[in-house]
């Protein structure tokens, strides 16, 4: 892809990035959609780490927006 481009996969799609050989960081923005209602299954993910939910609790808040 050219410097400035984007794309769109589901998330299970393998992709990957050639390496970054600039001395600028690499900018990425990731964007996962769910039903509203999902709730936390306990498992380690990097979106939730840190966020002191409890298993089974609603994904609910400012890092869970809902979309209409």
């Amino acid at each position: 892809m050219k410097a400035g481009s984007c794309t769109f996969h589901d998330g299970l799609t393998f992709h990957y990035a050639h390496a970054n050989r600039t001395d600028r960081p690499r900018r990425a923005l990731a964007i996962i959609y769910m039903p509203d209602g999902t709730t936390f299954s306990g498992a380690r993910h990097i979106c939730t780490e840190g966020l002191g939910l409890e298993a089974g609790g609603r994904l609910q808040g400012g890092l869970f927006p809902r979309l209409a």
